[in-house]
C-alpha cells in the first residue's frame, strides 16, 4: 500500500511539473505554433483528471483559443510589456468553441496570453512576434 501511494504521489508530481512548464513560442514564419499554457484552472463538477480546458496557437498572424470543455464565463486577455492589447469577456458554451484574434497590427515583441474564470482560475502562455 505504501509503495502504491508513493507511486501515485510521484505520478502526480510528474504531471504537475509537465503542466506548469512554460515555453516561449516564436511566431513569424506562418507556421502553426502551439502556445504552452500553464496555471491553476479548477473546474467544478469534474471527477477525474482531464487535460487543460483550453489550447491556444498562433498561425498566419492569428491567435486562436480552443475550448476543450464547457467552463462558462471567462476573460481572454493579451498584453505586452508596454500595453494591454485586449481583454475580452465571453461565455464558453460548448466544447470545441474557437475564439480567434488577428495579430497583424501588433509590433514585434513578447506577448502574454491569459485566460481567467470567475472563480479565480487562470491559464497563461507566452509567445513572441518577430
Amino acid at each position: 500500500m505504501k509503495t502504491r501511494l508513493q507511486f501515485i504521489l510521484l505520478s502526480l508530481l510528474f504531471v504537475s511539473l509537465s503542466v506548469s512548464a512554460g515555453n516561449v513560442i516564436t511566431t513569424g514564419g506562418g507556421n502553426d505554433e502551439e502556445i504552452d499554457l500553464w496555471g491553476d484552472f479548477p473546474i467544478t463538477g469534474t471527477r477525474s483528471l482531464v487535460s487543460l480546458p483550453f489550447a491556444a496557437d498562433v498561425a498566419d498572424g492569428v491567435l486562436s483559443v480552443y475550448a476543450r470543455l464547457v467552463v462558462g464565463n471567462i476573460t481572454v486577455s493579451l498584453s505586452s510589456e508596454t500595453q494591454t492589447c485586449f481583454s475580452t469577456p465571453m461565455t464558453i458554451t460548448s466544447p470545441g468553441q474557437i475564439v480567434s484574434y488577428s495579430l497583424d497590427n501588433l509590433p514585434a515583441g513578447t506577448y502574454n496570453l491569459e485566460i481567467r474564470n470567475q472563480q479565480g482560475g487562470y491559464l497563461r502562455g507566452i509567445f513572441m512576434i518577430e
